[in-house]
């Protein structure tokens, strides 16, 4: 098996060093079919195939992070990040939003799935094992992201806003890790990786002048793995905001948790329409 030293990219001198613009474009169909075996992974946080053990606050500043944000002291400009606009004071919390997260993705596309009649060879997900994160290396892009008008400046996402492309590194390796821990010889695996999820309160993200009021942010990737060949075969993102009303500085628990299943049904119908 190919090293880790070698093969682990660090997300850091990616960003420094490897601007690609290749964006994450979906793939038409997953193409399921009754002779093609299906297993559905648990889902993954990209900075963990990225930089295992990277920092809360280095996977904020990517737009990596799992949690909560709250943000305080107002605004200040930040002569050590190029002068951009942000919060004076930015606390973040991981609390439990991967396993909260995740379970919204799994009944996602469990439901989606369903609604399709496809059959899935495991009724528990099959998690992914840390063997795994060698064997990817990750292409970070970015756009302009400046949107016109309001968002432009409340937009509640750090700017620049990157483009995150997972390729596979040794798909001999990583047929054989999958064959290996599932006992599936041939067919996809589904692997939902989450760019980032959290719940916030009103503020300003990196390089946003006006601010944004409290809201909620999903990104997540769906990407088909061929087992026997070990390449990625399908691609499916989907990009969930919702931003409260102006002004509004905060957001409940029990807020957070019905735009959380708001994603869910977006999550759900997109993948739905692309598995056939």
């Amino acid at each position: 098996m190919i090293s880790k030293q070698k093969n682990i990219k660090n997300l850091f001198q990616i960003l420094l060093l490897g601007f690609s613009l290749g964006g994450c474009a979906s793939v038409p169909t997953l193409g399921v079919r009754e002779d093609v075996p299906l297993v559905l992974a648990q889902a993954v946080p990209l900075r963990d195939l990225a930089q295992p053990g990277m920092e809360d606050m280095d996977a904020y500043e990517k737009n990596l992070f799992l949690g909560t944000i709250a943000f305080s002291g107002g605004i200040i400009q930040d002569r050590q990040k190029g002068n951009i606009f942000r919060a004076l004071s930015i606390e973040l919390s991981g609390e439990d939003y991967l396993a909260r997260v995740s379970r919204v993705i799994q009944s996602s596309l469990g439901n989606a799935l369903k609604s399709e009649d496809v059959s899935v060879v495991e009724k528990t997900a099959f998690p992914v094992p840390a063997e795994a994160a060698p064997l990817f290396a990750l292409e970070a892009g970015f756009t302009d992201g400046y949107e016109s008008g309001y968002e432009k400046r409340t937009d509640n996402i750090n700017f620049p806003v990157w483009d995150y492309t997972l390729s596979v590194v040794s798909p001999r390796d990583l047929s054989a890790l999958i064959q290996k821990n599932t006992g599936v010889g041939a067919g996809i695996l589904v692997v939902p990786v989450i760019e980032c999820a959290y719940s916030h309160t009103g503020g300003w993200f990196y390089d946003r002048e006006s601010g944004s009021p409290a809201g909620v942010r999903v990104i997540v990737q769906i990407i088909g793995i061929d087992i026997a060949a070990g390449d990625i075969v399908y691609r499916y993102k989907q990009d969930y905001k919702h931003i409260v009303k102006p002004y509004q500085s905060a957001i409940s628990t029990y807020a957070v948790d019905g735009l959380l299943k708001e994603f869910a049904g977006q999550l759900r119908d997109g993948f739905a329409r692309t598995i056939r």
